[in-house]
């Protein structure tokens, strides 16, 4: 873990993130073979990343080693968590953590929220996430919405 950086994305990222993105997108689907819809595919394409780099409305990082992208995270508006993927090599090595803590640093305080797929609500819910209402499908992406209650965890602190 001592290589890892984890460092705001910039403009030559956005491939590697799209890459890793789309890689990873068969959880967000019942059917591992489904087809990713139009929208959600031009979203995760690099000019979707890049643009998302390039906003003020997100913040984006993303986690190196050895010179490579091997993990993204981007928070909306300071208080949605849109976006955290860990190539499935370098999971469980404290990469989602490190991209969690960074997405923090730039999180306004008050609740924040996550759609998360099926497989990653246990990660969330490490995170101090707790689930609200059931699983949803929007634009043919399958998630679990939930929320950190941040006001209680910090009052606990």
């Amino acid at each position: 873990m001592s290589d890892l950086q984890v460092r705001l994305a910039a403009q030559g990222d956005e491939s590697a993130i799209s890459a890793l993105i789309l890689a990873l997108t068969p959880v967000f689907f019942d059917d591992p073979a489904a087809t990713v819809p139009p929208a959600v595919a031009e979203s995760l394409s690099p000019a979707g990343c890049l643009e998302r780099i390039e906003s003020d409305a997100y913040r984006c990082g993303v986690a190196i080693r050895a010179g490579q992208v091997f993990g993204t995270v981007a928070v909306f508006e300071q208080r949605h968590l849109y976006h955290l993927f860990v190539a499935p090599d370098q999971q469980g090595q404290g990469t989602g953590r490190a991209l969690w803590q960074f997405a923090l640093q730039g999180c306004a305080t008050g609740d924040l929220t996550v759609r998360s797929s099926r497989v990653a609500v246990p990660v969330y819910e490490r995170f101090g996430f707790e689930r609200v209402g059931e699983m949803e499908t929007r634009s043919g992406v399958t998630y679990q919405p939930m929320v950190l209650r941040r006001g209680a965890v910090e009052q606990e602190t």
